[in-house]
């Protein structure tokens, strides 16, 4: 269930910043219409975008850690979320001014 949940999310993630180039099923079976919006077209809209999600997905870490860790492990937890945004960040970066 975690994993295809993993899955669908980010098709439909991916289905707002790709161009119209995703098939609804595995090897377009059926010939239906290609999918996406194509927001990575649109750089600020695309940074805008990938930032808040990126934040959205912090918090939602750090809500997390901070619930379930045991404190004495709290602060690595913390910090390996926080090494993981930054990575993102950069990952977004680099995609965007090559």
């Amino acid at each position: 269930m975690a994993i295809g949940s993993v899955v669908f999310s980010h098709w439909l993630l991916d289905l707002l910043v790709h161009r119209a180039n995703m098939p609804l099923f595995p090897g377009n079976a059926g010939g239906f219409p290609l999918l996406g919006i194509g927001l990575w077209q649109v750089p600020t809209v695309s940074i805008v975008l990938e930032s808040a999600l990126v934040l959205l997905g912090a918090v939602l870490y750090y809500r997390s850690v901070t619930a379930a860790a045991e404190r004495s492990r709290r602060g690595w937890a913390v910090a390996a979320g926080g090494i993981m945004g930054l990575l993102l960040t950069l990952s977004l970066v680099t995609d965007v001014f090559g």
